[in-house]
């Protein structure tokens, strides 16, 4: 007969980046329903990186969540869980936004921003898609200014996109 929690920790390893969905607060935390039907708890000093903990800054009930797997109990069949790796969390996130950005706007295409700031040749739009893209100033833009850039290239290695500016 399988045991649940054998399979779950085959799937689990300290340090795992994880979603999962706030199901109660307690003084002491709140319980993550990671998906696996073992409640896993983030004690209220993994909640965040700095300052005290209050009931404003703790996540809500039904607030999705991503975690750090902190341990694994095996005699208490228990997972404890840190939310205070924020960076670790949003890596995965960026990396999708990115993807988004380069199939909704693939290289040719035509998108919006807003001029973010100009120095000496250059202008710096922060695109609708989410990411900051440079361009030469060859139209004297302006702080705030609405502009169509066409997009001229993506890399991934920087995450920047080459981006030319477009009469609107």
């Amino acid at each position: 007969m399988n045991n649940p929690w054998n399979d779950l920790k085959k799937q689990l390893h300290v340090g795992q980046v994880i979603d999962g969905t706030v199901k109660q607060r307690m003084p002491f935390g709140v319980f993550v329903d990671i998906g696996a039907g073992f409640p896993a708890l983030v004690e209220i000093v993994d909640i965040q990186d700095a300052g005290p903990v209050t009931s404003e800054s703790m996540p809500s009930e039904g607030q999705s969540v991503c975690a750090v797997v902190k341990w694994l109990d095996d005699d208490k069949q228990q997972i404890n869980l840190s939310l205070k790796h924020s960076a670790v969390c949003a890596a995965p996130k960026q990396a999708q936004a990115w993807l988004d950005s380069k199939s909704k706007s693939p290289i040719g295409s035509t998108v919006c921003g807003t001029v973010a700031g100009v120095w000496r040749d250059k202008v710096f739009i922060r695109l609708d898609v989410g990411f900051l893209a440079v361009a030469k100033n060859e139209k004297s833009c302006s702080r705030d200014e609405r502009v169509n850039v066409r997009v001229l290239d993506y890399d991934d290695s920087t995450r920047q996109i080459a981006v030319a500016l477009k009469d609107l």
